[in-house]
């Protein structure tokens, strides 16, 4: 049995003989552009504005789907506060069913205004029960009733922190 061999190592690295690696030099940050589209409310359902934009994210966190939206309110405060950046992943909501959703942050649309907010589903006697809340304890949450309209926007995947 030859432990070199066996471990596939060089032997002066066995014997802490091997002389420690240059550290890298820096590498250049290599970012792409995704769509901004403006900003969203974090409180009480709103219109969604439209201003597109571009806003440059890491190269790893763009893909087809994602934009960035900057948060409008305090309602997802502490986890995001007023103009925060949030990267949402418009493709995630296709993938899985509205209950799969429960306990994520989503932007959403009901009838036709937009918020963010985090979605809880649960189940009660034979119905769902849909309701969308803030992190904040003084946002109030908001019941989706069987009349109302709610389409999935996107997940929230990244947060950019903005300090005022």
């Amino acid at each position: 049995m030859n432990i070199v061999t066996d471990l596939g190592c060089d032997p002066a690295e066995l014997l802490g003989n091997k002389k420690e690696p240059e550290l890298d030099a820096a590498q250049p940050v290599i970012t792409k552009p995704l769509p901004m589209y403006g900003e969203i409310v974090a409180g009480d359902p709103a219109p969604p504005h439209e201003a597109l934009e571009t806003y440059e994210v890491l190269a790893h966190l763009a893909s087809p789907g994602r934009y960035v939206l900057r948060v409008a309110g305090n309602s997802m405060a502490p986890t995001i506060r007023h103009r925060d950046l949030i990267l949402v992943d418009n493709e995630a909501p296709k993938r899985h069913r509205l209950a799969d959703l429960s306990g994520q942050i989503l932007a959403v649309l009901l009838n036709g205004q937009a918020t963010l907010k985090k979605l809880f589903v649960e189940r009660k006697d034979e119905e769902e029960v849909v309701m969308l809340k803030g992190d904040n304890p003084d946002s109030h949450p908001i019941m989706v009733g069987s009349s109302d309209e709610l389409l999935i926007q996107g997940v929230v995947t990244d947060i950019v922190h903005r300090e005022l």
